[in-house]
């Protein structure tokens, strides 16, 4: 209804039913166990809260942050920012040249790293900082690679936050078919919210025109040929 209503009513419609709290289904049982004192039950449901507010906290500004601004040198910012952040969160303390990556191994945060890895190696590259670009790129491929790795069809994904110790994604390996072929893809989720690891959407987005400025160097073809081996595909079975 909020979507429905006329400019003339909202203010009247909000007033009526507008409430002060979120009314998903973690935010009710969060607050049934609470107010019940169930300790025993509110432990999940606090992990998810969190786990879905710290994801959008992360990486919520990317969509808008690539209409509204036009400078790289605000992009660097917001990506070192969050990067920070998310690094934090997960008791990390890497060095710049893994600041996407972490310095460690695959988590639930995968998705989340790849797309500020994306915009921020995009960003440097821009500015014509290319050193730095290559650096972005690689520690991006990194994660991509760690994540594409796992060889298990279900699988639960973790992380190192001690706020969220003991949540984990329940994630799988899909095939997505496409040109006759089917093509290795990850999904994480929690509920009804997805994540997906599609490495041949990284593909597409290294080969936008933001990289251009970085394909006479030797170094790109590298790094894309290892996001190449991150493509996994075999024929469709007839079965």
């Amino acid at each position: 209804m909020s979507y429905m209503e006329d400019d003339n009513h909202l203010d009247t419609f909000l007033d009526a039913y507008a409430g002060r709290e979120d009314m998903a289904r973690s935010s009710l049982l969060f607050k049934r166990y609470k107010m019940r004192e169930e300790l025993d039950k509110i432990e999940p449901v606090r992990h998810g809260i969190l786990w879905y507010e710290l994801s959008h906290i992360i990486t919520a500004a990317n969509d808008w942050q690539g209409y509204l601004c036009k400078d790289p040198n605000h992009f660097i910012w917001f990506c070192e920012t969050q990067l920070n952040y998310l690094n934090a969160v997960n008791n990390l303390s890497p060095d710049k040249k893994h600041l996407i990556s972490g310095g460690t191994g695959a988590d639930l945060w995968c998705e989340e790293r790849i797309q500020l890895g994306i915009r921020y190696a995009a960003s440097f590259a821009k500015l014509g900082k290319m050193d730095e670009a290559y650096n972005a790129f690689e520690d991006t491929i990194r994660v991509i690679e760690q994540i594409m790795s796992i060889t298990d069809d279900e699988f639960k994904m973790g992380c190192s936050s001690p706020a969220l110790d003991g949540f984990y994604l329940d994630s799988k390996i899909n095939w997505l078919e496409k040109d006759g072929k089917e093509y290795k893809e990850i999904s994480m989720q929690y509920n009804d919210w997805w994540n997906w690891i599609i490495p041949l959407d990284y593909q597409k987005a290294f080969k936008h025109a933001w990289f251009d400025s970085m394909r006479a160097d030797k170094r790109f073809d590298v790094l894309f040929e290892r996001l190449d081996k991150c493509v996994v595909c075999r024929e469709i079975s007839t079965n």
